[in-house]
């Protein structure tokens, strides 16, 4: 410890000047040792603190101790790679600070009265009557409290016997206690039986059930509940992990205990990645077709980089269509496909529309794969790793509670016209559904005037629409895109052509074919279905079979040309696959087979005509028909022969017959 002081030291400590100091130490009778240094004749006075008079060491010993409390509590000034040892936590230190402060008022007060020759008792009265009405030093009383002679006086011994040192009036009260709890181990242990579940017991009907059942079994249980209820409080401040865990499972220890990562969006460039969720909108739409109200979805895609709203749709269920549109949206603002998107986990994101078909089925890649990107899910169930949630809660503070129909995001947030007996409030403002048309009007001019014009906090200050149109792309074709986006799958062949979306496609060329073939449909334009060989060869466009009237008798206006069209068109493809099987069938297996001659009395066919020609086409009549009975042959068969496998010709023409058939 530092025994002597120059004057250019103590000025800054006592508050006081060089000359001030000087003066003050001649004065008082305090001894010096020179040294060399920059002073008069080259020699400097220092001071002892030996022969300082009281006040001076108090407020010299005070001040230096601020000084090493402030050190304390900066970082800054702690040693980097020193370990902290145990020492008095900081708002003790301050106390002491401040008696240390009330004792060097105190005895300044009995000077002040010994120089003026009044009375020491009633000095000290007096100053303790002052200081405990708060008539002075208010300050300090906040802090310390009232007081009392005798404590001052032990506080100025104590000061006076550690040498001025303000850390000797440290409250001990309790030290010998720290660490050391009252509560005992069988009270420990039945009451966290009863605390830690996932029932979430309260605190005071645990406290009560634990007191009784120790006393049920004979145990003692000498804490009382003030002091168990310590005890809990202390556990679940020392142990979240286990008391989150335990009471509120795992999703709550995720959310609230464990620590997340830190990521850096600045090293993402504008359409490296997209998020995108779904969100229930927190006020209602009318039905299109019930015309009920209801609560859209909202499915948007959101740059990270930008912040900004790449694209989005409306739908009244999360499904693969409402995401298909809004990715479509996201990819034609953004001006080129993004590099990645960042998915959630939910039903009509895991659609096969999006991650693919099973490969050994098809051979196929998902929408994603056609067009460049990665898809990344996210964990289910982890909000913290969406960067969109924080934009759903700006939109729902921002847009949603300024519709008409809002109907609030929780049953808490309800606004008071959806409470019960709230007959007034309905009549002041009654609940007004809007159209999915002026919803989606309404949040495009919020996110041009509002969300995208402000000053985002995760931007350093600019704007998300700034940021956005600073790293937009070229642009892409509308088409090319619609058409990369067009969903596949594997489908097969019925009579009935392709069942899909309660409609039937079928078309001329697939006549014929019982198949598993390829085809490709855009989600907002099912006129038509692409149709596909399993090797790519494309065999037509199907479209939607149109259905006639079961009775067209008693049709009120019966269209009778469109039910003559399509009978004309299937009496046609019947008349072609006769004509080919006339071709392709020959004389039949008696070419192959060669049978004995028939008996003499062989009884023979009624129809002693000549046996028909099966090439000779001639036999069939106008409808494709044959003209007599079936031709008999010798061996009284008429078993028809197999046809061979007919490889479907090219869309709009007869299928030909295969070379060599004839």
């Amino acid at each position: 410890m530092q025994d002597a002081f120059c004057a250019r030291e103590l000025a800054p400590l006592l508050g006081k000047t060089r000359q001030s100091i000087e003066e003050w130490a001649g004065r008082h009778g305090w001894r010096y040792r020179e040294t060399p240094g920059r002073g008069r004749g080259g020699r400097v006075k220092l001071w002892l603190l030996s022969s300082m008079d009281e006040p001076t060491r108090l407020a010299l010993s005070i001040r230096r101790q601020r000084d090493a409390l402030a050190a304390q509590e900066s970082p800054a000034r702690a040693p980097a790679c020193a370990a902290p040892a145990p020492e008095t936590p900081p708002a003790k230190l301050r106390k002491a600070a401040l008696r240390a402060d009330l004792v060097l008022k105190y005895l300044a007060a009995k000077r002040l009265a010994k120089r003026r020759g009044a009375p020491l008792d009633a000095a000290r009265r007096g100053f303790v009557t002052l200081y405990n009405a708060g008539a002075s030093y208010p300050a300090i009383l906040a802090e310390l409290g009232p007081t009392s002679e005798k404590t001052l006086e032990r506080w100025a011994v104590t000061l006076r016997l550690r040498g001025h040192d303000c850390a000797a009036l440290v409250s001990r009260a309790g030290e010998h206690r720290r660490g050391v709890s009252k509560v005992t181990e069988p009270e420990k242990d039945v009451l966290l039986k009863l605390l830690l579940h996932q029932n979430r017991i309260k605190t005071g009907t645990a406290i009560g059930m634990a007191k009784t059942h120790l006393a049920a079994t004979g145990v003692p249980s000498p804490s009382s509940p003030g002091t168990l209820r310590k005890f809990v409080h202390d556990f679940k401040a020392l142990h979240a992990d286990i008391w989150t865990l335990a009471r509120e499972g795992e999703k709550a220890l995720i959310d609230k205990i464990l620590p997340s990562f830190t990521r850096d969006a600045s090293l993402l460039q504008v359409g490296d990645v997209l998020v995108a969720d779904g969100h229930r909108c927190n006020f209602t739409v009318s039905h299109p077709f019930t015309g009920k109200p209801a609560r859209p979805t909202l499915v948007a895609f959101q740059d990270w980089a930008s912040r900004d709203i790449a694209g989005y749709a409306y739908m009244l269920e999360e499904d693969a269509q409402t995401i298909h549109l809004a990715l479509y949206r996201a990819i034609l603002r953004l001006g080129k496909p993004p590099r990645a998107v960042y998915l959630d986990n939910g039903k009509g994101f895991k659609a096969k529309v999006f991650t693919g078909l099973d490969i050994e089925q098809s051979g196929l890649c998902g929408l994603y794969a056609r067009l460049g990107i990665r898809a990344v899910f996210a964990a289910p169930y982890n909000a913290r790793a969406k960067v969109i949630e924080p934009f759903f809660k700006t939109m729902g503070d921002q847009f949603e509670r300024f519709l008409p129909s809002f109907c609030g995001a929780s049953p808490a947030d309800k606004p008071a016209r959806l409470r019960r007996n709230e007959a007034f409030m309905r009549r002041l403002a009654p609940s007004a559904p809007v159209t999915l048309e002026q919803a989606a009007q309404a949040f495009d001019v919020w996110l041009d005037r509002a969300y995208r014009a402000r000053p985002h906090s995760g931007l350093k200050g600019r704007a998300p629409g700034d940021v956005f149109q600073a790293g937009r792309g070229p642009g892409v074709d509308p088409a090319n895109l619609r058409f990369l986006m067009m969903h596949q799958e594997i489908a097969q062949l019925t009579n009935s052509g392709i069942s899909r979306f309660g409609r039937r496609y079928t078309h001329d060329a697939l006549y014929g074919l019982r198949c598993r073939v390829l085809i490709r449909y855009d989600w907002h334009d099912l006129s038509r279905v692409h149709v596909y060989t399993p090797d790519g060869a494309h065999i037509c466009d199907a479209t939607p079979a149109q259905a006639v009237h079961p009775m067209l008798c008693l049709a009120e206006n019966p269209d009778y040309a469109a039910f003559r069209e399509q009978k004309r068109a299937r009496d046609a493809l019947k008349r072609d696959t006769k004509r080919l099987v006339a071709r392709l069938a020959g004389p039949g297996p008696t070419e192959l087979l060669p049978l004995p001659e028939a008996p003499d009395d062989a009884t023979p066919p009624q129809n002693d005509d000549a046996l028909l020609d099966p090439t000779a086409l001639d036999w069939l009549d106008g409808d494709g028909e044959p003209g007599g009975a079936a031709p008999w042959t010798p061996a009284g068969g008429n078993d028809s022969p197999r046809t061979p496998s007919i490889r479907p010709g090219r869309q709009g023409r007869p299928r030909p017959i295969p070379a060599g058939s004839l």
